[in-house]
């Protein structure tokens, strides 16, 4: 054990670093992926409910590629630093796409590719970071990358409204800002995935059946994922199409949907992390669950753009919460040794919800309207607290 403070201070130092290109990643593909589509490519609903739910397909299919690096044998790191690389290369054909179906399978494969990473850096979290280290220093990473990616979302913004043809050249660098990523996940130290919790896909789910509790949370994450899921491409749409008499600027739309959403994180971020090392699950989740409601609600009966940004800003306050939560919550009634495949199969279910989620969405856009989308978001948010309420005296949950 006393090589784990040199662990630690590599993995968190190498963490550090890789995060902000990774987190232009994840802020330019925010930016980009739904409202090029929309305003450039013109594509029909189906097209941006798939690119939507590309991150949740690769979630999706987490159990087959944590078989792979069973099978692979590699260490967990470089694994990860594969993916991401692919990412990079896939992001390249996206830069370079001229029709809407190179664009959209381009996006899709690459956001498949992006979502495997986070599972590999949870069992590298669980192995470097000591247990009541692990909010604090993960925390500490998300908060130095949402700053940078909110500069970089900026600029997206402001390149898209001078020309939208500019997302070519954006798109080559998120390509680049992955390989960077992929160079500096190189470094973190980490093992190969433990043999002995090696298992199939088919294994991987049916910890559904064979651990009630975790079942039970992850019925209850299927929910609240549905309801945010949901609303995530809708508020741009409601934003940029004129017929809701909105007719945002794509520089008005970035500030609201990821400046003021990653600056709300990033105030927050710490608060959770400690709030994660100190507070019983039961009560951060409950406490994450209430400020996604408040948010659903005010954006969708709002037309101004202050009050949007006050509510985007819950919800920022919201998604630091549950970044911290969906990366680090297994690690509270997962075996140490199984945690990579309890992971696996949280990220499975997380790709079901988020799969069928934006195409809910836009069904209730279309047959209703945006207000709806928001009050239905927020009744599931209620169901998953209830839920998770009735599991608050279960011993295994801390």
């Amino acid at each position: 054990m006393t090589d784990i403070p040199n662990k630690m201070r590599q993995t968190f130092r190498y963490d550090c670093m890789r995060g902000p290109f990774n987190s232009i990643v994840y802020t330019g593909l925010m930016t980009l992926a739904i409202l090029i589509a929309k305003r450039y490519y013109l594509a029909p609903d189906w097209v941006k409910s798939f690119i939507a739910s590309a991150e949740s397909i690769g979630r999706l299919v987490t159990p087959i590629t944590l078989y792979i690096g069973f099978r692979l044998g590699l260490r967990t790191s470089l694994l990860a630093a594969l993916y991401m690389f692919g990412t990079g290369i896939l992001l390249m054909g996206t830069a370079i796409s001229m029709n809407t179906a190179f664009y959209a399978v381009t996006i899709v494969a690459a956001y498949i590719l992006f979502a495997q990473p986070p599972k590999l850096m949870l069992h590298i979290y669980s192995n470097n970071y000591p247990t009541r280290e692990r909010g604090k220093r993960v925390s500490t990473m998300f908060t130095i990358s949402i700053g940078v990616g909110i500069l970089f979302s900026f600029w997206l913004g402001k390149g898209l409204d001078a020309d939208i043809t500019n997302f070519h050249m954006q798109f080559f660098l998120l390509a680049i800002a992955a390989i960077i990523s992929a160079l500096f996940l190189m470094k973190i130290p980490s093992v190969p995935l433990d043999p002995e919790a090696k298992s199939n896909a088919w294994q991987t789910i049916s910890l559904l059946w064979k651990d009630k509790l975790f079942a039970i949370m992850i019925v209850g994450y299927i929910i609240l994922g549905v309801g945010n899921s949901m609303v995530i491409p809708i508020r741009i749409e409601y934003m940029a199409d004129p017929k809701y008499t909105i007719n945002a600027s794509n520089l008005d739309i970035t500030v609201i949907n990821v400046v003021i959403q990653g600056a709300s994180m990033i105030i927050s971020t710490r608060i959770w992390g400690y709030t994660f090392d100190k507070l019983h699950f039961i009560t951060t989740r409950l406490l994450v669950n209430a400020c996604f409601f408040i948010s659903f609600v005010t954006f969708f009966t709002s037309k101004n753009l202050l009050v949007l940004g006050v509510s985007i800003a819950v919800n920022g306050f919201a998604m630091a919460g549950g970044m911290i939560l969906w990366n680090l919550w297994v690690t509270k009634i997962a075996p140490h040794n199984k945690i990579p495949v309890y992971m696996s199969a949280h990220s499975a279910c997380s790709g079901v919800k988020g799969l069928i989620a934006p195409f809910i969405g836009y069904a209730i856009l279309a047959l209703t309207g945006p207000k709806t989308v928001g009050f239905i978001a927020a009744g599931l948010m209620v169901l998953s607290s209830a839920i998770y309420y009735s599991l608050r005296k279960n011993p295994r949950i801390q």
